[in-house]
Order: structure tokens, then C-alpha cells, then sequence
């Protein structure tokens, strides 16, 4: 489970999951409670997130919000990612397919962050961005560990910086786009007496070198 807040501010919260489904293919899972704020209403947001040999195949997202149901569904199919948007079960949008497989999908959970952590690094990493109603947007994100051995991401608006404990859980997160910044901590995490879901070896051999007394490059 983890907490997000600005400036001292509870965001939300979202308790996550990730499942090996079978060799190659992951389900990641999370539940986001948004408190209401202001004249806003509580909001919950859950996502299901398919991912086969480090490439999203299908999604399911939904959001609930003052008794309506806003639902999204994404599936590689026959060469294209295809989605769909229904509000109380009634279709509101059919975008046009795009021709690139997503890593992942970004919409306020912190999922995305743990299947890029999974992801190679690279300077263009197809990811689509849902925006309010759920409009997705194809955008590329940039990924490379810092100094720390902890990822460094240049979105499409902003910044992010994130670190993972030895299991894969997310220790910290932070998001910063224009003037705002939002803090993500662990409030609490198991591995179920496995192994997690460490990094990858050719990161977790980077970020051994780059920690103090690590040997670094020769």
C-alpha cells in the first residue's frame, strides 16, 4: 500500500498487486481512493494491467464517481492497440488504433511505475496517458537510473524519480509536472515469503555499482 500527498495534503491512496500469471505474463492491479475535497466527491479508480514478455497486451480500467461508472478497455490485437470508453455500460468513445504496443498505461496508479521498473531503459518508451473521461493519448517517456541506482522518467509534461525496495515494492515516488509535485511513500509492503519482483539483474548489477563502496565500471 502506499500514500500520495502534496504538500502535506493526502491525495490518495492505493493498495496494488502484481501476479505472475505464468511464465512471461504478469497481472498488475491497483485500487486508488481519492478523497473528496472541496465541493469534489470521493472517487475510486481500479486498473488491471496485462503485461507479456515487457509489452502491455490488455487493460481494464474504471472509476467510480458519485454513482457513475466511467469503464476503459485496451487490447493489442491484430497488430494495433485498440480501446474503448462506456459510462454506465453505454459506449461514449471508440478512438482510432494505434499502430505501437504501449509498456504501460498511466493514469494515477502506481503500476505504471512498476512495470516501467521492469521495462529497459530507453530513450523512447511508448506509453499511453488517460487523461479525464478517460481519453488516451500515445506519448514517450524517457527512463535511466541516477547516481543511486533509483529511475529518473522525462514524461510528456514533467518529471518523475522512483526507488524500489529488494522485492520490488515501491519505496518513494515523485511526480513533478509545472508547478506541482506530488510525494508517493510505502506504507506498507509484502513479498509473501518470496522474492518479490526484484529488478532486473542488468539494473540491480548497475545500481550495486553506483551504491556507496560499489565497484563501479571498469
Amino acid at each position: 500500500t502506499v500514500e500520495s500527498e502534496n504538500y502535506g495534503v493526502r491525495l490518495s491512496s492505493e493498495r496494488y498487486r502484481v501476479v505472475e500469471l505464468r511464465p512471461g505474463v504478469r497481472l498488475y492491479t491497483g485500487r486508488v481512493l481519492y478523497p473528496a475535497s472541496g465541493s469534489g466527491a470521493a472517487r475510486e479508480l481500479t486498473i488491471e494491467q496485462f503485461v507479456e514478455h515487457g509489452l502491455l497486451t490488455q487493460i481494464h480500467v474504471t472509476l467510480a464517481e458519485n454513482g457513475a461508472l466511467l469503464v476503459h478497455d485496451g487490447l493489442w490485437t491484430a497488430g494495433t492497440w485498440r480501446t474503448q470508453t462506456r459510462l454506465d455500460g453505454q459506449v461514449v468513445a471508440t478512438p482510432a488504433a494505434l499502430p505501437e504496443q504501449p509498456v504501460c498505461v498511466e493514469t494515477g496508479s502506481v503500476t505504471s511505475l512498476l512495470i516501467l521498473a521492469q521495462a529497459p531503459l530507453g530513450d523512447s518508451l511508448p506509453v499511453v496517458q488517460l487523461h479525464p473521461g478517460f481519453d488516451p493519448e500515445p506519448v514517450n517517456w524517457r527512463t535511466e537510473l541516477d547516481d543511486l541506482g533509483d529511475h529518473q522518467v522525462r514524461t510528456n509534461v514533467g518529471f518523475r524519480a522512483f526507488r524500489l525496495d529488494e522485492h520490488g515494492a515501491l519505496e518513494f515516488a515523485l511526480n513533478k509536472f509545472g508547478a506541482g509535485l506530488v510525494r508517493t511513500r510505502k506504507l506498507s509492503a509484502s513479498a509473501f515469503g518470496g522474492a518479490g519482483l526484484p529488478l532486473p539483474e542488468e539494473k540491480r548489477t548497475a545500481r550495486a555499482a553506483s551504491a556507496p563502496g560499489g565497484e563501479g565500471p571498469r
